[in-house]
């Protein structure tokens, strides 16, 4: 494992409690990516039945993995400000 696959386990192992917000925002990356694997397979199917041309299908998935990669840095983006937002509760508390 790289180092920087490693920053984000340590991130998301961080002992802050994580915010509706943030679980929010995973629920709905593993969604989107439940729904656009399943909309590859349909699409491919469609394809292979001759319904739709091959190009279509590729520009499909490629928005598809696009939206997948957006709601996924959003997740982690969500979880970096969870971090941030404790650690500065943290200096306040111990001041």
């Amino acid at each position: 494992m790289n180092h920087r696959q490693q920053q984000y386990i340590d991130m998301l192992k961080e002992a802050a409690p994580y915010s509706k917000k943030t679980i929010w925002w995973f629920r709905a990356a593993g969604l989107i990516t439940l729904v656009v694997l399943g909309g590859g397979y349909w699409a491919l199917f469609m394809t292979i039945g001759g319904r739709l041309s091959l190009w279509m299908v590729m520009v499909a998935e490629l928005v598809g993995v696009a939206v997948m990669v957006a709601a996924l840095a959003a997740s982690l983006r969500s979880r970096r400000q969870d971090i941030e937002r404790y650690r500065a509760s943290q200096m306040q508390g111990g001041e």
